[in-house]
């Protein structure tokens, strides 16, 4: 593994970052999502600290999530239809500007579910944008390399966003933390600005910007891209065996503060350390480990064994005493405290381990088979599903945790997990697909 590692980023990183878009892109989008995830766990932090109720965060989760219910197959549409470049841009400015208003705010709740909503809502178009343009600036060959660097920085920034929430709230207040927010959306919008146009989608599109925003037109455009995925069996059960696994994840984040505290015996400036951290470390690690796979595997293959880890992992999660006192009846001597963070660290790893796997194998399987005029309709039906499972989830999920408790719900949906997986094999297995 470490040999592997060492070849991927020798071998395979240096052409990637002598692409100067690649490298604007790729810096926009980890300033962006610092931002972003900076932003979110603040108000994830606020909510639970003013209420201690995990309904109310779940809630707060699900309205983070509901933009992408009616706002990506518009999004998808959008990136078709329009520069990508120009979009990134604007996107950025839109968040700068929300970030702002989220601080005069800050004190007031009510506000702040709807400023949760917004900036999700702006976000909502990026992801299409941004995941259909790789293509157009990166050669085929490379395009598990970027997207492993696109998936390994998003979850860095992912870490520094949840991490850095939290020292910032308790030694800057709020003032620092969102002004640190705005200005990495400041900063990403400035790169953004010096990309190429991206519009090869577009070339020989003679219609106006009006002409384009018509009703009818858009709603054609989101016919077609749901009809495109109907008609490929694979990538429809790619996308909801994916959209389900990383909806269930979604729903445990909101039980983040209640696991450490309460289950775990935690802290929640431990989060930061003993969850996020090896989270981290793992999506390094499955950086390497996809670059490995994908010269044995296929792209189906890989999504597979990384949804079976997340799956695993939700089983186990809840279930740290009973499995230290089987360690016990082993016959090996270690203290409950100590063994509830090795648990912690290694279900955490593994979890990100195995959902770089998930996305880029993902990713780049939509990059490769579909073309570039609908690639970001697929990449926004993928965004939509999963929200659409995901938001009766976060509440459903959160709503159990308070009524029954946090175990049982997380082993209920581990095993649902296990059958939505081996339903996607069964299909796979029984019937030929067009897309390979």
């Amino acid at each position: 593994m470490i040999q592997s590692m060492r070849a991927f980023s020798i071998r395979n990183s240096f052409p990637l970052f002598r692409n100067k878009n690649f490298f604007k892109l790729w810096s926009a989008q980890f300033l962006g999502n610092i931002g972003v995830n900076t932003l979110h766990f603040t108000l994830i932090i606020q909510v639970y600290q003013q209420t201690g109720n995990n309904f109310l965060v779940g809630v707060l989760v699900a309205v983070m999530s509901l933009p992408a219910i009616f706002l990506a197959p518009i999004a998808g549409v959008c990136a078709d239809m329009f520069s990508r470049r120009s979009l990134l841009v604007a996107i950025n400015l839109g968040r700068l500007i929300i970030a702002f208003l989220v601080l005069i705010a800050y004190e007031f709740p009510p506000a702040l579910l709807v400023l949760a909503f917004l900036i999700t809502s702006a976000s909502q178009f990026f992801l299409p944008a941004e995941q259909s343009s790789v293509p157009d600036i990166v050669d085929k060959d490379h395009l598990v390399q970027a997207n492993t660097f696109l998936a390994f920085s998003m979850y860095g920034a992912f870490l520094i966003g949840f991490a850095g929430a939290g020292p910032l709230v308790d030694y800057g207040g709020e003032i620092v933390t969102l002004m640190t927010v705005a200005v990495c959306f400041f900063v990403a919008t400035i790169i953004d600005l010096t990309l190429p146009p991206l519009k090869k989608h577009i070339e020989g599109n003679t219609k106006s910007i009006r002409e384009r925003l018509r009703v009818a037109g858009v709603w054609l455009h989101l016919k077609e891209g749901v009809e495109y995925v109907r008609r490929h069996p694979q990538l429809m059960t790619m996308i909801l065996q994916v959209a389900f696994i990383f909806s269930v994840e979604r729903a445990v984040i909101s039980l983040v503060p209640e696991l450490a505290t309460r289950l775990f015996g935690l802290g929640v400036a431990d989060i930061s350390f003993f969850m996020i951290t090896p989270l981290a470390v793992g999506t390094v690690v499955g950086v390497a480990t996809v670059n490995v796979l994908k010269k044995k595997w296929t792209h189906m293959r890989i999504i597979r064994a990384g949804l079976i880890v997340d799956a695993i992992a939700l089983l186990i999660l809840p279930f740290h005493e009973e499995i230290w006192r089987a360690i016990q009846y082993a016959g090996v001597n270690m203290d409950l405290a100590s063994y509830t963070l090795i648990h912690v660290i290694g279900i955490a790893f593994f979890s990100g381990l195995a959902d770089v796997l998930v996305i880029v194998s993902a990713q780049t399987f939509i990059q490769r088979c579909v073309e570039t005029e609908r690639r970001g309709r697929v990449f926004a039906n993928l965004q939509t599903i999963m929200n659409v499972v995901g938001v009766p989830l976060v509440l459903i999920i959160s709503l159990m945790a308070d009524v029954i408790n946090i175990p049982a719900v997380l082993l209920l949906f581990g095993f649902v997990a296990v059958v939505v997986i081996v339903w996607g094999y069964i299909r796979e297995k029984s019937q030929g697909f067009a897309l390979k």
